[in-house]
């Protein structure tokens, strides 16, 4: 993981990511996915836009959480099972690129920080 001070200030102006270039973003959600992807489809299309307006430096993606866990939560008010959800989705994203190190940014707004 580069340092702050070896980014450029300008993602978009980079190719190598040894030497500054920020990584892949990938986003652990706790919507569900749902008939045709309609949850999906709309985060695609915020994406899409700050990505055409150069405020993504790449086009995310996105795992979703299901509706078991989201359903307990609204149901029970235990985030738990969303926290379980995104580490599970996490882990088995994770196996793809062995190579890969990762950063986590969140709120806790959805079991954030248990996960």
């Amino acid at each position: 993981i580069p340092s702050i001070n070896t980014i450029t200030d300008d993602p978009f102006e980079t190719t190598d990511s040894k030497h500054g270039r920020p990584g892949n973003l990938t986003f652990l959600s706790a919507r569900p996915h749902v008939l045709g992807d309609i949850s999906e489809r709309t985060s695609y299309l915020k994406f899409q836009d700050m990505y055409d307006h150069r405020r993504l430096h790449a086009m995310p993606t996105l795992l979703v959480g299901d509706l078991r866990s989201g359903s307990e939560t609204v149901v029970f008010g235990d985030f738990e099972p969303l926290a379980v959800k995104k580490a599970k989705n996490f882990v088995q994203y994770a196996s793809l690129y062995p190579e890969f190190r990762f950063v986590f940014l969140g709120d806790n707004g959805q079991g954030d920080v248990r996960a």
